[in-house]
């Protein structure tokens, strides 16, 4: 019934192109038409005759009558234009070249090679069964995903936006930089009611992007902070995006114990954006921005700060053991009722009607990626292809963890690429995370290691999608900003082996262990950005950029031996550093 809902949402509101004539415009009406009544045949077949599907009949071993195989055939076809239509043309490509492969498998070399599978066992397992098109993706976004879609949606409707960017300024307007961590910290706010990334640059960018070129950051530095914070959005606490979910159900994992991991990798996360940000405005010598009138702001967050309400029950009713179904359809409603307290928040008819619009479009994009993410699961599974793979990486890795990880880093991002990170993740439970928990990973960390890197293949070049969607609210060139924000989000990519070697980060431990593993990984965070960005209160030379990251490096592999040379590395030459600085101060002369 999701689904189906979703395909006549689909069909009846996406264009099949954006701009047409009046005679093709006819021409796509028709079309739209015709791809309606397939959806509502083919899936209305399930529902009329769900005892039978679910109950009676046996998998692979009841026969597939001759309706079933066409109408499993056309809800591939209606699904793969949905996607185009939705989710863009790459994963459903993807999607179409799971399906190819799985009938031309016996005619490949190597690994790839695997017996026949016939028309009707792949059909039987992708229409009438949950291993494929309805599996657990799916599942999680028709119980838990469209809730939250909703209540982000209600959210943003009755001015939490308005709270966010308020709080914002209090805690970094006027700092060095100031825009940019407004930037920063909004996107991170926001990620936790919104939790996808290209969504969060569209609402937040608006307004954050022009804010930083204002400021005199370059058009690509802006558009690449706001997508990188806008990725980080997803792996923020409490929300985290539909992903976070997906890996609840895969990793049996509870979802309030994947918050409370999650905490540490963010702070890191953006910590390391910070302070490139920081130094960048350094660099340039831009000003500080004059405080703005507390008065207008302290008022912001007295009309719209009791919209913080709602996420804070929120957070309660997961704690005490509700259900998410229980705790955010409760929280929605608190959303309600508390808007009528003050006037500017206060929903009306037209308010309530617009947050469903706005949660129903959210809604499609996401129900779309994960009906053809279970499609390429589905295709996987039909091939056994995930063992295969897994058995390929340990060959790889020489049984080496290092090896593994960066084998699996590289595989992930172009897994990930042009893909929602929620279709990501999925494609890394069957082909990735296997081969590292073989390697001796514990399940939270790899299923952390592959989720991480989901998110980050959003702004890995060549394909960016948030970096994209941010270059054109900049203005800024696309294939710029996306190297752009590869390179300030570098430390980000190292935090995943961060915490996989050192599972203190990831809050699992002693507690004297974790006291001593986060400060130092912050410290380490700090000093490699500074080797990167090439400046601590004044231009560095390539040698003691290169030493800087080195020691950085020392203090974020575990162990109290490289913390100690690290840190000692780090106090001489930022001593050498400060010392220089104020001899050049007071030497006379033009130098």
């Amino acid at each position: 019934m999701h689904l189906l809902f979703v395909l006549l949402l689909v069909f009846v509101a996406v264009p099949v192109r954006k701009i047409a004539s009046e005679r093709k415009q006819r021409v796509y009406d028709v079309v739209d038409v015709l791809f309606v009544i397939a959806s509502l045949v083919s899936l209305g077949y399930l529902l009329v005759n769900f005892d039978y599907v679910a109950f009676d009949r046996i998998y692979f071993i009841t026969p597939l009558l001759t309706i079933e195989k066409v109408l499993g055939i056309v809800t591939i076809i209606v699904l793969l234009e949905a996607g185009r239509r939705t989710v863009g043309m790459f994963l459903s490509l993807l999607a179409a070249a799971f399906v190819a492969y799985v009938f031309t498998a016996s005619y490949m070399p190597g690994f790839l090679h695997y017996p026949n599978v016939s028309l009707s066992t792949f059909i039987d397992l992708q229409y009438l069964t949950t291993e494929g098109i309805f599996g657990i993706p799916l599942g999680i976004s028709a119980t838990y995903i469209v809730l939250f879609i909703l209540f982000g949606s209600f959210m943003v409707q009755v001015g939490f936006g308005e709270f966010l960017t308020n709080t914002a300024k209090v805690l970094a307007g006027h700092k060095r930089g100031g825009p940019a961590k407004i930037a920063i910290i909004t996107s991170a706010f926001f990620g936790t009611i919104n939790g996808s990334g290209s969504g969060n640059v569209a609402v937040t960018g608006t307004f954050t992007i022009p804010m930083m070129k204002n400021a005199g950051f370059k058009p690509k530095f802006a558009a690449a902070v706001e997508s990188v914070a806008s990725t980080g959005g997803q792996i923020m606490p409490p929300v985290m995006g539909s992903a976070a979910f997906v890996m609840a159900q895969y990793s049996g994992i509870p979802y309030v114990r994947i918050i409370v991991h999650a905490m540490i990798p963010a702070l890191l996360f953006f910590s390391a954006l910070y302070f490139m940000v920081d130094l960048e405005a350094a660099k340039l010598r831009l000003p500080v921005l004059e405080k703005e009138d507390k008065k207008v702001i302290w008022s912001g967050l007295k009309n719209y700060g009791l919209m913080i309400i709602p996420i804070i029950l929120l957070l309660y009713l997961l704690a005490s053991g509700r259900t998410p179904f229980n705790a955010v359809t409760m929280s929605i409603m608190a959303v309600i009722g508390i808007s009528f307290l003050r006037k500017e928040t206060r929903m009306g008819p037209k308010d309530f009607v617009t947050a469903l619009y706005n949660g129903a479009k959210g809604t499609v994009i996401v129900a779309i990626a994960c009906a053809l993410a279970g499609m390429i699961i589905g295709s996987i599974y039909a091939t056994g292809l995930g063992d295969r793979f897994t058995s390929l990486i340990v060959d790889l890795s020489g049984e080496s963890l290092l090896v593994a990880l960066i084998v699996a880093m590289v595989s992930s991002l172009i897994l990930g690429m042009g893909m929602p990170t929620t279709a990501a993740y999925v494609m890394q439970v069957a082909l990735i995370i296997p081969a590292l928990i073989t390697l001796g990973l514990v399940p939270l960390s790899a299923h952390f290691f592959a989720f991480y890197f989901a998110c980050l293949s959003l702004i890995t070049p060549p394909v960016a999608t948030a970096s994209y969607v941010a270059a054109g609210i900049a203005d800024a060139p696309m294939a710029g900003t996306a190297v752009t924000g590869a390179k300030i989000a570098l430390v980000s990519y190292i935090v995943p082996f961060m915490f996989v070697y050192e599972p203190a980060l990831l809050l699992v431990g002693p507690a004297a262990k974790i006291l001593v593993a986060v400060p130092t990984a912050l410290i380490g965070v700090y000093a490699f950005v500074v080797g990167v960005q090439g400046f601590w209160r004044r231009r560095l030379d390539p040698a003691k950029r290169l030493i800087i990251i080195v020691s950085a490096l020392l203090m974020v592999y575990p162990g109290w031996r490289g913390d100690i040379v690290g840190i000692v590395v780090l106090a001489l030459l930022f001593s050498w550093e400060v010392w220089r600085a104020r001899a050049l101060e007071i030497s006379p002369g033009p130098s």
